[in-house]
């Protein structure tokens, strides 16, 4: 097998759906479907590329940061004034808020596998 240079065509027989669905995976990446391509058929590991939508990942970043904001302002709270009653809702909310902010990543986590 000789040094393929980037000159060189190699001819593959795609379906329409499959030629579409190579080309929206090439979109995601952000790359042209050459370009995509050969990343997957050239990388050096075997692993599985993930498409991410920055935005919803700038989304759960903020989520988690307010999260562990809240509970750091307990931690406080409990280590100022040593009373675990005044900030018993806050903690109970700010637990809420984990598993919920838990599940988004575990859900953002699951549909970008999907994409793979």
């Amino acid at each position: 097998m000789g040094d393929f240079g980037k000159g060189t065509r190699i001819n593959v027989r795609l379906s329409a759906a499959e030629r579409d669905d190579l080309r929206r995976r090439a979109e995601l990446a952000g790359v042209t479907v050459s370009e995509y391509v050969r990343r997957r058929a050239l990388g050096d590991s075997d692993r599985a590329v993930v498409y991410v939508d920055e935005s919803e990942l700038k989304k759960l970043f903020v989520q988690l940061r307010r999260v562990g904001s809240n509970l750091n302002q307990c931690a406080r709270e409990l280590n100022t004034h040593h009373n675990p009653a005044c900030v018993n809702d806050a903690l109970l909310n700010a637990f809420d808020a984990v598993a919920k902010a838990s599940e988004d990543v575990s859900g953002f986590i699951s549909e970008s596998r999907k994409l793979i």
